[in-house]
């Protein structure tokens, strides 16, 4: 792998000109206008504010930009600076990204990751190294196991050779006046198809990152990539290679690989598909040059994670839990039926056993609502938090209501007691336990302990 220098920046944080090695670098985020920033003019200088997304940017000095998640505060104020360290937090992102399945729950941003990529625990290295080089790690493990597919296409030539089919009407037509010249057409074995070709387009742009020898090595040099107008239709052209796919001679496993890596390659493409910027000093060009940009909602991840671990969890402590990620439901309506407002919970979990349930309602047994936010001290939360968490105890009317959040430690979950007159209004048979329900991203896991 190529020594490329990393510049690690965290969520929220304020660039300036000043941050960066090269200033060419930061005017080039500046036109850009990427959606993971915030453009500020503040005491005479522009600022870049880092948003609710982590990634890697490749910039145009060579170098790459790492945005990891913001630090966690921890209670302790004591505590070590080491609970915050750039190799713990690369630890659990690389973690989080190998956990997150596409299959389990729909994504708006992060699409296909986790199919293809290994647990940073398979990585050699025992260092964590910055999320590029694990990028690139996983990207060239899928590519070792897989050589670009072949199939035979018909091509017509004009040779003094005669070989395959003569075509009589174009011999005609073209070799009236040279014999010696035969119009053939022949069946050959090309690694030209569009597969191959969004594979060696992904290649590219991770080619800064591979070391020269390597890439010199790998069989995709003569391998066209996607052209500019294939780029734009990247969503037809990776469909059209899956099918492309599926007619290849290729063993159940060799197919498996394959699609993985034309999973990862497209998901690559779309991610850096930012071609020009949409403002300051941008120079309109016909076909622009994609350079490797992935970024990603932060909260969403976070969520899915979590919802994911959370679902699993529950699967071990009682099989009949059922989970239901991003279900709507109707809250309240007027008096025509008409739909006023809805709810979405991060998580529903289903249970036909739970001891709330009666035979004219859904028996949910808990309802989760999942915040990429620090809650600190311990039991901290703020009146929207509240508000939202006993809307759903009152809407599902399920036995746990839990609002889960990020934590570094061991902190124990801290059950939110209604007081007073409201204490009074909740119905004691039908008893509601609402919990700040911390998950340790080290772990990767509910600090179930109560």
């Amino acid at each position: 792998m190529n020594n490329i220098t990393t510049m690690t920046v965290f969520e929220h944080q304020r660039l300036t000109a000043r941050d960066f090695a090269w200033t060419t670098d930061f005017d080039w985020l500046l036109s850009e206008e990427l959606t993971v920033f915030t453009i500020k003019r503040k005491q005479g200088q522009w600022q870049l504010k880092v948003g609710h997304y982590i990634g890697i940017i490749l910039l145009p000095s060579g170098s790459m930009l790492e945005i990891l998640p913001k630090p966690i505060q921890i209670d302790d104020e004591s505590a070590s600076s080491t609970d915050h360290s750039l190799e713990q937090t690369r630890r659990w992102v690389h973690n989080m990204l190998a956990a997150l399945s596409p299959s389990s729950i729909s994504s708006k941003n992060f699409g296909h990751i986790s199919t293809y990529v290994a647990p940073i625990s398979d990585y050699v290295p025992p260092a964590k190294p910055p999320l590029s080089e694990w990028l690139i790690a996983q990207f060239v493990q899928y590519l070792s196991q897989y050589r670009p597919s072949s199939r035979y296409q018909l091509q017509t030539r004009n040779d003094t050779v005669m070989q395959g089919k003569l075509i009589i009407k174009e011999q005609l037509k073209r070799n009236r006046h040279q014999p010696h010249k035969f119009v053939c057409e022949i069946s050959q074995l090309n690694q030209e198809i569009i597969a191959n070709r969004l594979i060696k387009s992904a290649l590219i742009l991770l080619a800064p990152l591979l070391d020269q020898q390597v890439w010199a090595l790998l069989p995709w040099q003569a391998i066209t990539a996607l052209n500019h107008q294939e780029r734009r239709q990247l969503e037809a052209v990776y469909q059209q290679a899956k099918y492309q796919l599926t007619s290849q001679p290729l063993s159940l496993h060799q197919r498996r690989g394959a699609e993985q890596l034309l999973d990862l390659a497209y998901w690559l493409l779309k991610q850096s598909n930012i071609e020009a910027g949409h403002g300051i000093n941008v120079q309109p060009v016909s076909a622009p040059k994609m350079r490797l940009c992935v970024l990603l909602d932060m909260n969403q991840m976070f969520e899915q994670w979590a919802s994911i671990s959370i679902a699993a969890t529950l699967k071990t402590i009682d099989s009949d839990y059922q989970p239901l990620y991003q279900a709507q439901s109707i809250w309240l309506s007027d008096d025509t039926g008409q739909t006023q407002l809805s709810m979405r919970p991060d998580l529903l979990i289903l249970h036909h056993k739970s001891p709330l349930s009666t035979s004219t309602q859904t028996n949910y047994s808990h309802v989760i609502d999942i915040k990429w936010k620090s809650l600190t001290p311990a039991g901290a939360i703020t009146s929207s938090d509240a508000y939202q968490l006993s809307s759903y105890a009152q809407a599902y009317q399920a036995e746990h209501v839990w609002l889960v959040y990020p934590v570094l430690n061991s902190r124990r979950p801290v059950a939110l007691k209604p007081q007073g007159n409201m204490a009074l209004s909740q119905p004691s048979a039908s008893p509601r336990k609402l919990w700040l329900m911390p998950f340790n991203v080290l772990e990767g896991t509910l600090n179930l302990n109560t």
